[in-house]
């Protein structure tokens, strides 16, 4: 199902609660932080996430994003990188942006 409506996305999230997990994607990942009762670290600085997962409490916000993104780099032999240039942005770049961060990249 693809939401695109942030109030949609909303109700459809609090419909999921017994649901162990969702997976988010753009444009709503800053609004599956929002929503979330507890967030990951990189959530927590990002305000982006990319996966719910269900819990008593209500929904846990986790970015896989950047791991993924620095997994994805180490497969093509890229384990380190001075500076890096994106084009377009959204909360997919903002993960990016940590990813090359913890290879190094300044810039």
């Amino acid at each position: 199902m693809m939401l695109k409506d942030k109030r949609a996305s909303q109700l459809f999230i609090r419909g999921c609660s017994s649901w162990a997990g969702l997976s988010v994607t753009a444009p709503l990942k800053r609004e599956a932080a929002d929503h979330a009762v507890t967030r990951s670290a990189l959530v927590e600085e990002l305000g982006v996430a990319n996966t719910l997962i269900g819990g008593p409490d209500g929904w846990h916000a986790v970015n896989t994003d950047i791991p993924g993104a620095v997994k994805a780099l180490a497969e093509r032999g890229i384990t380190a990188v001075g500076s890096v240039r994106f084009l377009g942005g959204g909360a997919t770049v903002d993960s990016l942006r940590v990813a090359v961060r913890e290879l190094g990249a300044s810039r």
